[in-house]
């Protein structure tokens, strides 16, 4: 099997009609838009498997968070909740980023204090 490189040069030579050279350019079309098509649906494909089994494997590591030695277990609870002594570090023992605020204050200090992040809890 032989397999040439059609060019505009062979139809400048005579070797081939222009109506022969427009058809294989869009017979090339024609079998290159069903690769397309299916190259843009494997792609996202490939893309969210890989997204998913990073998934598993981060739902499989052990969480650094545990339990206190002294803790208790609740048995019932009563809709209410009142933060006693409740306190927030970014490493311990370092000095606090914050300290029981009441429900109206203002959160306010240097830049990468904590106070998005006391927000957010």
């Amino acid at each position: 099997m032989i397999i040439r490189v059609v060019s505009p040069g062979y139809v400048l030579s005579g070797l081939m009609s222009t109506g022969s050279f427009v058809g294989i350019l869009l017979l090339v079309g024609v079998f290159f838009r069903p690769l397309d098509k299916i190259t843009a649906v494997v792609e996202p494909y490939m893309r969210g498997s890989a997204g998913f089994l990073r998934h598993l494997e981060q739902l499989a590591t052990e969480s650094e968070i545990t339990d206190s030695p002294d803790a208790r277990t609740v048995s019932t609870l009563r809709n209410e909740i009142r933060p006693n002594d409740l306190t927030f570090a970014f490493t311990p023992g370092r000095p606090r980023a914050a300290r029981y605020l009441p429900a109206c204050a203002a959160f306010v200090g240097e830049s990468g204090f904590g106070e998005l992040t006391l927000l957010s809890l």
